[in-house]
């Protein structure tokens, strides 16, 4: 199981409070949310991820997905119940990953909307991300790890972090969410900078952002042409650049 290297270790061993991987330390990677993506895909080409009452998504939906209860019943908990029942971040990586960002969110937004957010908005230079559903192992107690929030692992691996990336969804409010609200809390208790995750940009988009000094050039090109009056036509050639940018 090369992509797992905590295959088969104890997960009660690796999350013990005391001599296990300390709780900020239970990240993954921008790889490891690029790898989630191909193998919810995956998952769902193999008919193992099915849609419920609960969460009725399209099969060959791509852009917004299952929504993260599905992802965590029928992928996280199966998955990492057979390896040794360590959270799938200590599955990826058992000797842990310094936390960099803290990633707060709604369990009822589509994993594909969420993954592509994460990527797109990762900064240049971090490592870790902890996040709540592959950071903690589903098929321990849980509930024992969060009896007391201030020292549960989401407020350690949180006043650890550098930034809290907020992952906004269509489908509700993440501050909806009792934690999500104590996560901001602490957030701004503990002065830690906090941004909003912001889906890829789109083709046009780039497009538009990338015509922004084209046509500044051809600006101050077409005032340097009106006072020497050169052969070619300058705002001629301004007209069909624009044209081609926004074709």
């Amino acid at each position: 199981m090369g992509e797992y290297p905590g295959w088969g270790m104890d997960g009660a061993q690796l999350h013990h409070p005391e001599t296990g991987v300390p709780p900020d330390r239970w990240c993954v990677s921008k790889a490891d949310f690029a790898f989630l993506r191909k193998q919810i895909e995956h998952e769902l080409k193999e008919g193992r991820m099915q849609p419920t009452e609960r969460d009725p998504f399209e099969i060959s939906e791509r852009k917004i997905g299952p929504n993260m209860y599905t992802i965590v019943d029928a992928y996280v908990k199966p998955l990492t119940r057979d390896a040794g029942s360590m959270s799938w971040a200590l599955l990826r990586r058992p000797a842990g990953l310094k936390c960099d960002v803290f990633i707060t969110h709604c369990w009822m937004e589509g994993a594909f909307d969420f993954i592509d957010k994460v990527l797109s908005s990762w900064r240049w230079g971090d490592r870790g991300a902890w996040c709540c559903i592959f950071a903690n192992p589903q098929n321990l107690d849980i509930s024992g790890l969060i009896s007391e929030p201030r020292s549960s692992p989401f407020a350690v691996a949180l006043r650890s972090a550098s930034h809290v990336m907020v992952v906004p969804t269509c489908r509700a409010s993440i501050y909806s969410r009792i934690w999500c609200v104590y996560e901001a809390y602490l957030a701004v208790d503990h002065g830690i900078v906090v941004f909003t995750a912001a889906p890829p940009l789109k083709k046009n988009h780039v497009r538009a952002w990338l015509a922004i000094p084209i046509v500044a050039g051809l600006g101050v090109a077409a005032g340097v042409w009106e006072k020497s009056r050169p052969l070619f036509d300058i705002p001629d050639l301004l007209t069909v650049t624009l044209v081609l940018l926004c074709a």
